[in-house]
């Protein structure tokens, strides 16, 4: 049996600052990480693999294997473009994740 493939690389970091994924580790989603957490491996982009107790991720209601589909309107495909987005100064955030079949959004103001 092969191991499932480690393509696009995880690229895990854990989030740091002051938005709503502060306290969430993330990376990559690829074959060998979605079998591990247990996601769909046919999914693609940024996946939360951690979450924090008592961060804001955690208060904000993310959870591990939910997928970042956007922030700020800005479609989220990686690891880079997740942490370019939360790179642009913001007076507020929105986070669009996908957990399971339904899309599920926070708005936070600064």
């Amino acid at each position: 049996m092969t191991a499932p493939p480690e393509d696009p690389p995880r690229d895990v970091q854990a989030i740091t600052g002051q938005n709503p994924l502060t306290g969430a580790t993330v990376g990559n989603l690829n074959p060998a990480f979605a079998d591990e957490l247990g996601v769909d491996g046919a999914e693609r982009g940024v996946v939360v693999s951690e979450v924090k107790q008592g961060s804001i991720a955690q208060r904000l209601g993310v959870a591990k294997r939910d997928l970042v589909v956007s922030l700020n309107g800005r479609s989220i495909a990686n690891v880079a473009a997740l942490r370019q987005a939360l790179a642009v100064a913001s007076q507020g955030w929105t986070l669009t994740v996908r957990r399971g079949e339904k899309l599920l959004s926070v708005t936070v103001r600064g």
